[in-house]
């Protein structure tokens, strides 16, 4: 923005400052659609223009006009069940304190959804997701204290029964590393995320945002991390069953570095 002879930066906040990741991918698949059925119309939208035509020169909606189009009997009826205090009261009465729960229901199918590979793959592959800054340090800093062993994987490369890590090892390791940030994942429990994993036969270590200030205490937690065979028993689970976890194949996963 330029005012007189000087310019000043206009600071931009992200659309999905604080949103999980889950959530930002419902959001932005739920713009595209909005985006392409607006590029797809070809009309001009006049509606507004005729209701107003429609009532210049009129009055004020008259009492007794919400009724247009019902029969005598039905509007009497109507208005006797809205006059009805009584009746009114119970239904107040009914709804105290109740929550209101299909938000959280539609939720819940979406979540059970991403757990099937192909609607994962075709929801963000849409997406295009790309690494955030966060991401893109912690990559670099792998590059280049541990070529060739970890790949970025949070583009939907890699689904585990729905979940999109970070990073995965590449190396015949079932390691992961998911960068957690203080404000996107505040009140999250990375032992959950770690538990989660490792049902699934993969060990896992969180990277918080803010330690990424302190490139040899990351690149030291990741040395560890590499030098521990397994942090815990892996199950039998096959982690390359495309129908339950991913929809990338192993020479996929090989050839990422």
């Amino acid at each position: 923005m330029v005012t007189g002879n000087k310019i000043y930066r206009v600071k931009r906040t992200s659309w999905n400052k604080g949103l999980t990741k889950e959530t930002s991918v419902s959001v932005a698949r739920a713009a595209r659609g909005i985006s392409k059925a607006l590029i797809d119309r070809t009309r001009v939208i006049t509606w507004g223009d005729k209701i107003s035509a429609a009532k210049k020169g009129k009055p004020p909606m008259s009492v007794g006009s919400w009724n247009k189009g019902y029969t005598k009997e039905t509007s009497t009826g109507i208005a006797r069940m809205a006059s009805n205090q009584e009746r009114n009261e119970k239904i107040r009465q009914a709804m105290l304190g109740r929550k209101v729960t299909w938000g959280a229901k539609i939720s819940a199918v979406k979540k059970e959804a991403f757990k099937n590979p192909e609607y994962a793959r075709k929801i963000m592959a849409s997406l295009q997701i790309r690494p955030n800054k966060p991401e893109l340090k912690l990559m670099a800093l792998l590059n280049e204290h541990f070529p060739n062993q970890w790949k970025y994987v949070g583009d939907g490369n890699l689904i585990i029964a729905g979940k999109n890590p970070d990073f995965v090892n590449i190396n015949n390791k079932q390691q992961l590393i998911e960068l957690f940030g203080r404000y996107w994942h505040r009140g999250e429990n990375p032992e959950d995320r770690i538990g989660f994993f490792r049902a699934f036969g993969f060990s896992t270590i969180v990277i918080w945002d803010d330690e990424l200030k302190d490139t040899q205490f990351v690149v030291d937690k990741v040395a560890n991390f590499l030098s521990v065979e397994t942090l815990h028993e892996p199950s039998n689970y096959n982690w390359l069953d495309e129908d339950k976890v991913r929809y990338s194949s192993k020479e996929e996963i090989t050839s990422y570095a």
